[in-house]
């Protein structure tokens, strides 16, 4: 599977743990410096979508105090990330993306990049 240096950033920290939206986008703004802030975060939108659609990762509304997870049906995922004040960082609930099972073993089975 061919992936975009951002696809890989993004599974590599959603097989670690459960991100933010937010840090989706700093990983563009590391990867890709000279782009604005709005065009890093249209791509970082776009790239969840398609990486939720390939089952690569899950949405899902997420509370530090006890780890608790409610995840985003895919047919609400458009909807949660077009809305831009699920992209600020966290308060109690907040919307954090993780990878999926599928998602876990295309990720190990990528070729190590050093």
């Amino acid at each position: 599977m061919s992936m975009t240096p951002l696809e890989r950033e993004i599974l590599s920290d959603a097989v670690d743990d459960w991100f933010g939206l937010w840090e989706a986008t700093a990983q563009a703004r590391r990867l890709l410096p000279s782009m604005s802030d709005a065009e890093r975060h249209e791509l970082s939108r776009d790239t969840l979508k398609k990486m939720v659609k390939e089952g690569l990762i899950f949405l899902c509304f997420f509370k530090h105090e006890g780890n608790w997870e409610v995840r985003i049906p895919m047919e609400k995922t458009d909807y949660v990330l077009d809305d831009v004040t699920n992209w600020q960082p966290e308060g109690g609930w907040h919307i954090r993306f993780a990878a999926t099972e599928k998602g876990q073993k295309v990720y190990y089975a990528l070729p190590r990049v050093d």
